[in-house]
């Protein structure tokens, strides 16, 4: 639930940044921060529960491998990230934190990262793993094809002697291969 409610977050302004036809848009956009600190809330009880429930708590740790216990810090690392963009949604903290809560905010995208390496390293014990990493593959693919156009757009409105679209086309095949290899390639479901 954390993942998708983060996704979700992740998702809206790009989404409506590229097709801005769509309807809803102020209400999605609006949302977006509530989105986000319930990917906050979803993760810390997955924390809680993981940590204590199938792991074992502190004294667990002893048997796990190492690759699990480096698992378990992308995890813990992303939760602070997701913790900070939390607390910096409060209006309060907001207003006051000006021109640094839009750079308090983008570590967001570390924290996504961190989810999915903490994510794919930990699934061997998920049913339908084949299946569930096709929908995240494919989910991640559009969400990045949504980032990198947004991104051909600034470049092209900024660096004027770029041919059209260049960006996409470099960059999208080489997301879309290097995410592909993560997720089927590599050999982290099977330990």
């Amino acid at each position: 639930m954390a993942f998708a409610f983060l996704y979700v977050a992740l998702l809206i302004r790009p989404l409506y940044t590229t097709f801005p036809r769509l309807p809803f848009a102020s209400t999605a956009l609006d949302s977006q921060p509530a989105f986000g600190i319930s990917a906050f809330y979803f993760a810390l009880l997955h924390s809680y529960s993981g940590f204590w429930g199938f792991v074992g708590g502190f004294g667990g740790l002893r048997y796990w491998s190492g690759y699990f216990a480096s698992s378990l810090c992308f995890g813990f690392l992303a939760l602070c990230l997701l913790t900070i963009a939390a607390a910096t949604s409060i209006p309060y903290l907001k207003r006051h934190m000006g021109a640094y809560w839009k750079f308090a905010h983008r570590f967001i995208y570390v924290a996504g990262v961190l989810i999915l390496i903490h994510g794919v390293t930990v699934t061997i014990h998920l049913a339908h793993l084949r299946a569930i990493l096709i929908v995240t593959y494919l989910s991640l693919l559009f969400l990045l094809g949504l980032h990198i156009l947004r991104f051909d757009r600034y470049a092209a409105g900024r660096y004027h002697a770029l041919p059209r679209r260049i960006v996409t086309v470099i960059c999208f095949p080489v997301v879309s291969v290097v995410l592909f290899w993560s997720f089927f390639f590599l050999d982290h479901h099977a330990h």
